[in-house]
């Protein structure tokens, strides 16, 4: 099923539980489960976004170690309040640990910038 798809059934869920919530609780109950409904959909997307552009980041980060020869003691000295195995726990695709985005975002520009510059990244 398509992204299109599923956002169309979830609007349509939505607006049928605040149809239902206006009918069943009267206007004020209704609309305050309405806006609650909103705002929990508006958090739940932006989380998504942020954690896909953190996952990106991470992985950018951890392709650029690995095509330099780094290892995680070499990673972890670019985390100064992180150890080595918190940044073994956000490798792979069942990340744990999400280090902060500032610091991956800093820690990658580092990598990019030790990079060779007849090499392609």
């Amino acid at each position: 099923m398509k992204r299109w798809q599923i956002q169309l059934i979830v609007g349509t869920i939505a607006l049928a539980l605040a149809a239902g919530a206006l009918a069943l609780f009267g206007q004020r109950r209704g609309l305050i489960l309405l806006f609650w409904a909103i705002e929990i959909l508006a958090l739940d997307a932006l989380n998504r976004r942020d954690r896909a552009a953190r996952n990106r980041d991470l992985d950018e980060l951890w392709r650029l170690a690995a095509k330099q020869h780094l290892d995680v003691a070499a990673v972890a000295a670019m985390f100064p309040h992180y150890g080595r195995l918190d940044l073994e726990a956000s490798r792979g695709p069942h990340r744990q640990f999400y280090p902060p985005a500032k610091q991956v975002k800093l820690a990658v520009a580092k990598l990019a910038a030790l990079q060779i510059p007849g090499q392609s990244v």
